[in-house]
């Protein structure tokens, strides 16, 4: 099935939303997050957070986490990807809820956080299938250009980018992600 702009919103399913926020089609996304009712929507606050790196040339783990309060001890719903264990750059997503926004994860100890803005809970319902797209885009980039070119880093990158793009993050996002610590 063919989907064009002319398209009500009610014949856009998830797996639609899949397709266009792979063809960065951010205006149908703009559309499908906005066509819920307002009254159902909670204000919640998207973040990017990075954990201390092992050496000081390896890479920093970034994660997206949401939470529906502003304080340090709030509990938060992380999304983020690791390496699926083949050595071959390969990622799978990861959702962890109820989790401290400041907590380790894993062996990694809590290194710092940057409020990204506020998000409502239609935007929250769709992040794991964004989550799944990027993942999805990472893989194939891995397996075309080369094992670890791109990393937990991109792929937040790219999610943040493709919010933005649908304008449910504000103008500048992405440069202040951009400015983020990447290494140890």
């Amino acid at each position: 099935m063919e989907i064009t702009a002319k398209d009500p919103v009610e014949r856009l399913n998830p797996y639609h939303l899949y397709f266009l926020h792979l063809y960065n089609n951010a205006a149908y996304c703009r559309l499908f997050v906005q066509s819920f009712p307002s009254w159902l929507s909670m204000t919640a606050y998207l973040w990017l957070v990075w954990y201390e790196a092992t050496s000081r040339v390896s890479p920093k783990h970034w994660a997206l986490a949401v939470t529906y309060e502003l304080n340090e001890r709030a509990y938060a719903t992380f999304y983020q990807v690791f390496g699926d264990g083949s050595g071959m750059g390969q990622f799978i997503p990861n959702v962890v809820r109820r989790v401290h926004l400041m907590a380790a994860h894993g062996d990694q100890a809590y290194d710092g956080k940057l409020l990204l803005g506020e998000v409502i809970d239609n935007v929250v319902a769709t992040l794991e299938m964004y989550a799944e797209s990027a993942t999805a885009l990472i893989n194939s980039r891995n397996r075309k250009i080369g094992v670890g070119d791109s990393n937990c880093q991109d792929w937040a990158i790219m999610i943040v980018r493709s919010l933005e793009d649908a304008q449910l993050l504000p103008r500048g996002t992405l440069s202040r992600v951009e400015r983020c610590p990447r290494q140890g």
